[in-house]
């Protein structure tokens, strides 16, 4: 048997049959379906009985987490390769023969491709960095990878980056891993894994002891870790507001005309910092929303929501870019307008960045003081 397609689910009754069918309906038959569920109650289960005829394995028990969930698939799979669909995902048609094709062209055992990322498959997502970076990063969507199968369970004691420190071992131990240049599977963005300073804390921990496991340091590597950690400590310390203050305070300090600022973005970073931001002395004229239409009568914190065309006829006032997963997009779109040049332009993402350099010894030391494997990787060097 060809592969073994493995489903994990949970409480996922709005999603799970399309999950199902995404597979069932695959042109390639030698695979197995195995389904785990961690005895769902909102009607999951009686979607799976519709299909228990084509499904090849299926247990429904309490677990402890949805890593030990998949242990149970991986002791349970017979096939020679094995793979992860979530119960909001779905297999692409045409995945399995495609990949199989790639397979008789090689011997690696980790196969991996990409992915399309949103409800209706919005945009296409390839590998996120070189391979390599697998040492310090996560540089495959685990949508898109098929695993050897070697009865090698996940360690539970993680619990949103297992998959991560599987594949980080697979690399460190020479396995042979081969991309293929198709489209695996498309997710939803969410889920345990999009809690991401959470996930990045996991990984960085699991990337420090990797380090000292394998012997892979070097002075190189450890830099590449330690700006990722900085990176992730600095995330952890925001959301939990410890560092609120101080970022909204050196944000402040950059901002000329603070008497008519302009907010993009409505997002958490935009919430946790508004009320900072009028502490440090900053008066919101407008917020700007790119799905805001003109004749709306929307508000955020109080403050008009207005459309971007707006920006076109201000004078003399600062616009703040309060998000980073659009910030890009953005300043692109900027780009594009005939602002008037008294109007100034600042982003999150940048100063961000600014702050996180000048403080950077500070973040280090909190970093050792949180991670005994980042201390450890530090001395060792």
């Amino acid at each position: 048997m060809k592969f073994s397609i493995i489903t994990v689910t949970f409480n996922c009754v709005k999603t799970i049959e399309r999950t199902i069918l995404s597979v069932l309906n695959q042109n390639y038959s030698d695979y197995e379906y195995i389904i785990i569920d961690g005895v769902s109650t909102d009607g999951t289960l009686k979607v799976i009985e519709k299909y228990k005829e084509q499904i090849s394995y299926f247990l429904s028990e309490p677990d402890h987490g949805i890593y030990d969930a998949m242990n149970k698939g991986v002791l349970a799979a017979r096939g020679e390769y094995i793979y992860f669909l979530n119960g909001d995902d779905r297999l692409m048609e045409g995945a399995l023969s495609n990949v199989a094709r790639y397979m008789d062209y090689t011997n690696a055992e980790i196969i991996y491709g990409d992915v399309l990322v949103g409800k209706k498959g919005n945009y296409r997502r390839e590998s996120m960095y070189p391979l390599e970076c697998i040492s310090w990063t996560m540089p495959i969507y685990h949508q898109s990878a098929f695993v050897k199968q070697q009865k090698r369970l996940f360690d539970t004691s993680y619990k949103i980056a297992a998959d991560y420190k599987l594949l980080n071992e697979l690399y460190c131990e020479n396995y042979r891993f081969q991309y293929v240049p198709c489209v695996i599977a498309c997710y939803e963005e969410g889920g345990e894994s999009g809690d991401w300073h959470r996930t990045g804390l996991e990984i960085v921990d699991i990337a420090c002891r990797s380090m000292i496991k394998y012997k892979k340091s070097s002075q190189l590597l450890s830099e590449m870790i330690t700006d990722e950690f900085i990176d992730v400590i600095n995330r952890n310390m925001f959301f939990e507001k410890h560092n609120q203050k101080q970022l909204t305070e050196f944000l402040g300090s950059h901002i000329e005309n603070k008497n008519s600022v302009i907010i993009w973005g409505m997002g958490k970073i935009a919430n946790s910092l508004w009320d900072l931001l009028v502490e440090a002395g900053l008066h919101i004229d407008k917020v700007v929303d790119s799905a805001s239409k003109k004749g709306e009568n929307v508000f955020f914190h109080g403050v008009s929501v207005v459309p971007p065309q707006i920006l076109e006829t201000e004078k003399n006032c600062a616009v703040l870019i309060l998000t980073e997963k659009y910030c890009a997009e953005i300043l692109g779109k900027i780009k594009e307008m005939h602002l008037d040049g008294t109007v100034k332009i600042y982003d999150f993402v940048t100063c961000n960045n600014e702050y996180l350099r000048l403080h950077r010894q500070e973040l280090i030391q909190i970093g050792k003081e949180m991670n005994d494997a980042y201390r450890t990787m530090l001395e060792g060097q």
